[in-house]
């Protein structure tokens, strides 16, 4: 009875290690590989404020760099929601955009590009913002055929990715170790056999530390499709 007791409580111990695994694999790990902005802050400058009925507004300058084709834009609520229109050059009918979204911490918060053709009026889009948006700053991607090369708006550090595939490669090794001492428990209690009572704990570092490359490869690999810049 006490074996069968014992039994029970190691599976229900190595169901648990499982869900552990999975949670830490598809949840906590991830958020490692912590991907941030290289713009710090906006360069735009403020012009005026408007208030209306359904909310209010600021009209900004962009960069000068851009202001030949975009010659400001208005970053505004209505209802309650937070907007963004760009004031085009006439020449202007086709503008691919990145704003990048501050809250009032000074701190990124969201990036959407943007894109768009067959502006009326030299004028873009209304563009929904992040509800915590406080201001934004504009990087201009392409006005008409003209493309404009940008340094990669994310980054991602070198030192966290071997972090991630050395915590990746830490938890297979822990969870080969449970697997082998519960088999190998199994085999004893009920089967009279030692099928894995000979495999050595050391023999499995290798395994886990190929499964920590591979996820730190993979993950590497998936991070740069994304144009993201590594950086130390």
């Amino acid at each position: 009875m006490e074996q069968i007791i014992q039994s029970i409580l190691l599976l229900f111990l190595m169901i648990l290690s499982v869900i552990a695994y999975f949670i830490l694999m598809v949840t906590v790990f991830p958020k490692i590989l912590k991907i941030s902005c290289t713009v710090r802050e906006s360069s735009d400058r403020g012009l005026k404020k408007y208030r209306y009925p359904t909310g209010r507004g600021i009209a900004y300058e962009p960069h000068p760099s851009i202001r030949k084709y975009i010659h400001r834009y208005i970053l505004f609520t209505n209802d309650g929601y937070k907007y963004v229109k760009c004031k085009l050059d006439e020449s202007i009918t086709k503008v691919d955009y990145t704003v990048i979204m501050f809250d009032r911490n000074n701190q990124v918060i969201d990036i959407l590009d943007i894109s768009e053709k067959n502006t009326q009026q030299q004028e873009t889009q209304a563009v929904l913002l992040h509800a915590d948006t406080s201001y934004i700053t504009l990087v201009l991607n392409s006005a008409n055929d003209l493309n404009f090369e940008q340094e990669p708006l994310q980054e991602c550090k070198l030192w966290r990715l071997s972090l991630f595939a050395l915590c990746v490669g830490c938890l297979n090794f822990l969870q080969m170790i449970l697997l082998k001492e519960t088999l190998h428990q199994y085999d004893t209690w009920w089967f009279h056999a030692n099928l894995v009572g000979d495999l050595r704990v050391i023999s499995l570092l290798l395994p886990s530390l190929c499964i920590g490359l591979i996820a730190g490869g993979l993950s590497f690999l998936h991070i740069r499709t994304k144009g993201v810049r590594w950086s130390l």
